[in-house]
């Protein structure tokens, strides 16, 4: 008797109609994913955009996207949001100090050396931060704790097995952060080039 009110709630789960969950469409999921690249591609016209071919893939910049890059020339680094693209260059809409009127700057293709890249690698990305936190913690715990001293008769000893796993740690952080935060020169006839494409 004590075991019939769960009996009856397991039943009621079991034949309770089954909620009709709501389904998405291709353009919401895109919409909700890149809300500017579902802009180019449901915009019913051709759209001009960004490619960057690397290794493994190709980078897209869509009109309102941010792009981050340097220039052959000088050593600053640009990022805005792109406001065209024409069929050898790009430009961004930016604001003059002296008459506070809004200005197209032109980039041309060809004078872009590098383009700085942020990609979200699970598991790496979120760990280049706790990786190298994790490795100093147990650094010093081992180290300095006083119960190793006192084991070891030493004061203050690093043992290899320390040095391991901190250094571990510390490359698992090195290696989320350079496949986070990548940097990729731009060459023009090379296998890493800046161009123009279309979408259909």
């Amino acid at each position: 008797m004590k075991r019939l009110p769960l009996l009856t709630l397991c039943f009621l789960a079991l034949t309770a109609p089954a909620q009709d969950t709501p389904t998405r469409t291709v353009e919401e999921i895109l919409q909700q994913r890149n809300p500017t690249q579902s802009r180019a591609l449901l915009a019913g016209e051709s759209v001009r955009y960004l490619a960057l071919d690397v290794p493994g893939g190709r980078v897209r910049f869509y009109p309102g996207d941010n792009i981050k890059f340097r220039l052959r020339t000088d050593h600053t680094r640009h990022r805005d949001a792109i406001q065209a693209v024409q069929d050898s260059s790009f430009t961004f809409l930016v604001e003059n100090p002296v008459t506070l009127r809004a200005e197209t700057l032109t980039f041309r293709l060809p004078d872009v050396d590098r383009v700085y890249v942020t990609r979200r690698v699970p598991f790496l990305s979120e760990g280049m931060v706790l990786f190298p936190a994790a490795g100093l913690i147990y650094f010093i715990a081992d180290v300095f704790h006083p119960g190793n001293q006192l084991r070891r008769g030493e004061p203050y000893t690093v043992t290899t097995g320390t040095a391991l796993v901190t250094g571990s740690l510390f490359g698992l952080g090195f290696l989320g952060y350079k496949l986070t935060f990548q940097i990729h020169r731009t060459h023009p006839d090379g296998r890493k080039r800046l161009r123009v494409l279309r979408t259909y």
